[in-house]
C-alpha cells in the first residue's frame, strides 16, 4: 500500500485531479492512475486528493487577486461573476494574454502540488511514516521546475519563468563563518519547498565550513529542514521588548 511520490507520479495525478468527468484512484501497486468504476475494493487502490468544481473556482479567484495588470484582473474578475460558463469565460481572457497564461499555469500546477503534498503528509501519517519538513523532499525537488535560481552579491535569488521576483537566501561573513541573516520567500509561493531550494543552492555554492541561521520563533518546521540539511541546534535566542511590557 506504501509507494513513493515522485515528479511522473505527481503530473499524473495533476492530470486526474483536472478530469471533473471521471473519479480515479491510485492503483499503489502499479503506480497507475485508473478509473475508480475499473476497480473493485482493495486496499492497494487509493482515493486521489479531492478536487472539484468549486476547488477550480477558489483558486481562480486567488490567482485573480494576486495579479499586478489591474486592466488584466478587471478582466478575469469580470468572467468569474457571469454565472454559466465561468471556467470558459476564464480561459478566453487568458487566451489574449499568453504571458499570463503562462503565470496561471505555473501558479496553478503549483498550488495542485501543494494539495497533493498535503495529501501526501496524511497518507504517511496513517502509515505511521515520519514526516519532516513543510512538503514530502520529492514534492521539494518539483520547485526547480518552477523557479530560476541565481547567484547574488550577498547569496541566492528565486526568480519565477518570466523574471518576477520569488524569494531570496543572503549571508554575510561573521569571522571564518558565513551567517544566514535572510531567507525570504514571497507569500504567494510559500509552502511548496521554494525556502528550502534556495537553502539547498546556497550550500551547494559554499564550501564554508561553519554556517549560522536563526529561525524566528513562528518558523518552527523550517527546523526539521535544517535537520534534514545536517544542521544542528546551537543556541536559543530570547528578546525582551521593555516598551511592550512597561
Amino acid at each position: 500500500m506504501h509507494f513513493k511520490l515522485n515528479p511522473e507520479l505527481i503530473n499524473k495525478i495533476l492530470f486526474a485531479m483536472e478530469n471533473q468527468n471521471t473519479l480515479f484512484v491510485l492503483d499503489t501497486k502499479t503506480g497507475n492512475i485508473v478509473p475508480s468504476n475499473s476497480v473493485t475494493q482493495d486496499e492497494r487502490y487509493i482515493a486521489l486528493p479531492v478536487w472539484n468544481s468549486g476547488d477550480g473556482y477558489r483558486i481562480r479567484e486567488r490567482f485573480t487577486v494576486q495579479m499586478t495588470d489591474p486592466a488584466i484582473a478587471e478582466q478575469l474578475l469580470a468572467a468569474l461573476n457571469r454565472g454559466k460558463g465561468v471556467f470558459r469565460a476564464f480561459k478566453e481572457v487568458l487566451r489574449q494574454c499568453p504571458q499570463i497564461e503562462e503565470q496561471w499555469t505555473n501558479y496553478k500546477n503549483r498550488e495542485l502540488k501543494r494539495v497533493i503534498g498535503s495529501w501526501y503528509k496524511v497518507l504517511q501519517e496513517e502509515w505511521g511514516l515520519e514526516y519532516i519538513g513543510e512538503e514530502p523532499e520529492e514534492t521539494v525537488d518539483l520547485v526547480e521546475e518552477d523557479f530560476i535560481f541565481e547567484p547574488y552579491a550577498e547569496g541566492i535569488i528565486a526568480k519565477t519563468p518570466r523574471g518576477g521576483y520569488a524569494g531570496r537566501i543572503s549571508v554575510m561573513w561573521r569571522g571564518t563563518a558565513q551567517y544566514i541573516y535572510k531567507l525570504e520567500v514571497q507569500p504567494e509561493y510559500q509552502g511548496l519547498g521554494l525556502g528550502e531550494a534556495l537553502l539547498t543552492h546556497f550550500l551547494s555554492t559554499s564550501d564554508v565550513e561553519t554556517i549560522f541561521i536563526d529561525l524566528p520563533a513562528a518558523t518552527d518546521n523550517f527546523a526539521k529542514v535544517l535537520l534534514r540539511k545536517s544542521f544542528i541546534p546551537y543556541a536559543t535566542r530570547y528578546r525582551l521588548d521593555r516598551k511592550k511590557h512597561s
